[in-house]
């Protein structure tokens, strides 16, 4: 068992309010009386708030520190630092370079690191940002570091020299690692090929959420229409152009039934006058809400709305946290035909079903529903108990088990 002398060090170039994945872990960690402390960003938009709040509501010792323009040096040096490395990056292979070239909250976080004396048993590494400061910091203190991979970050991009260097940085860096945790079988899949011998700690954990974080009957919600009408819910951290919404709204438009498509989260004003004013007659806006909350929300809706384009690698092997969080609620999810998602559907087929992303396809696929709305609905109950086989519950025992193994000292 972990015992309550180990003390991890969790670091991370975003904010807890946009990386559930972390919460999650820190969670897990204090529940289990391990000592822990986390390095987090203040990102100067709307999560800030938000992650203040969350690190309160946590109780652990954080630091914050500033990616934004404030701190005028640190940013100017920063932006300096990354602006350099691009260049020399163009010249020589080196580690340091990449990661600097990368993500210039990188070097804001090794600095920070190379003056702290927090002796961890372990360092547990977020986004890719993280990673050469963890392995710095690693090498510095003799102590093991592991990443967590929820992308694959070669994949999250189509620019040519953004994708080498992302794989040069981890194939230098993720063979050193005390292990690697992924969201999607498909992106272990992928960072382990980046290696050229097996790695001896890997393993899945899942986007998804506690299952106490939902319900089959939290009341009843004014939810802006009548209860005959389908009830659509999509949500995410804004509401923008690129996300597949264009095709889903010319789909529904085509449609002669009674359908709401409820959307939540920040309305980009571009989308809002293109897109949402000419159909506001079916389409209801929320604004964002705290994730127990939209949890809470989803349990008045029919179907939810798992779209993803497969606009680069990564979007088409991900398994994102909407998908979990709609098939925990009970609802029956309507997903795209990437390869992550089509993966989790068939191991799954139960939850709901695929669509091909396009208008005509889509279509079909609400008709569809429509024509059998009446079982899915009387299913819901159903697909919430077989859900729970998919929670947090379960994948955090990994977490543990590795933690048991990994930190020195341990029995």
């Amino acid at each position: 068992m972990v015992n309550s002398q180990n003390k991890i060090l969790f670091i991370t170039t975003t904010s807890p309010a946009v990386n559930p994945r972390l919460v999650k872990e820190l969670k897990l960690a204090s529940s289990e009386a391990i000592t822990c402390r986390f390095i987090y960003f203040r990102l100067g938009n709307w999560a800030d708030q938000e992650s203040e709040e969350m690190v309160n509501e946590l109780k652990i010792p954080a630091s914050q520190l500033d990616a934004t323009r404030h701190n005028k040096w640190a940013w100017l040096l920063s932006s300096l630092i990354q602006l350099l490395s691009k260049s020399l990056c163009h010249l020589v292979k080196n580690l340091f370079l990449t990661a600097m070239a990368l993500d210039r909250r990188s070097w804001l976080l090794y600095r920070f690191l190379n003056k702290q004396a927090f002796r961890a048993s372990l360092i547990v590494a977020h986004n890719p940002g993280a990673l050469f400061p963890a392995w710095f910091y690693s090498k510095k203190h003799n102590i093991p570091f592991a990443f967590d991979m929820e992308d694959y970050h070669p994949g999250e991009t189509n620019i040519p020299v953004r994708q080498k260097r992302s794989e040069f940085l981890l194939k230098k860096i993720l063979p050193h690692t005390a292990y690697i945790s992924y969201a999607s079988p498909l992106i272990g899949e992928y960072a382990l090929r980046l290696m050229d011998k097996p790695h001896p700690y890997h393993f899945l954990t899942s986007n998804s959420f506690p299952q106490d974080e939902f319900s089959l009957n939290p009341g009843v919600r004014q939810t802006g229409g009548k209860s005959a009408s389908l009830k659509l819910i999509w949500f995410s951290q804004n509401i923008a152009a690129g996300r597949g919404l264009e095709m889903l709204i010319m789909a529904v438009t085509g449609l002669p039934e009674k359908i709401e498509l409820h959307l939540v989260g920040n309305l980009y004003e571009s989308f809002d006058e293109e897109w949402i004013k000419p159909h506001k007659e079916f389409i209801i806006v929320h604004k964002p809400v705290k994730r127990t909350e939209l949890h809470r929300m989803l349990a008045d809706y029919d179907v939810g709305l798992a779209i993803e384009p497969g606009k680069d690698l990564n979007n088409e092997i991900a398994v994102s946290n909407k998908i979990f969080a709609c098939i925990q609620a009970g609802l029956y999810t309507l997903v795209t035909n990437t390869a992550g998602q089509r993966e989790l559907i068939h191991k799954n087929p139960w939850c709901g079903m695929l669509c091909e992303p396009s208008v005509k396809q889509m279509q079909s696929a609400l008709e569809s529903i429509i024509n059998n709305l009446d079982q899915i609905r009387n299913n819901k109950e159903k697909r919430f108990e077989k859900a729970k086989a998919l929670a947090w519950e379960n994948e955090s025992g990994k977490l543990l088990s590795v933690w048991d193994e990994v930190i020195p000292g341990n029995e």
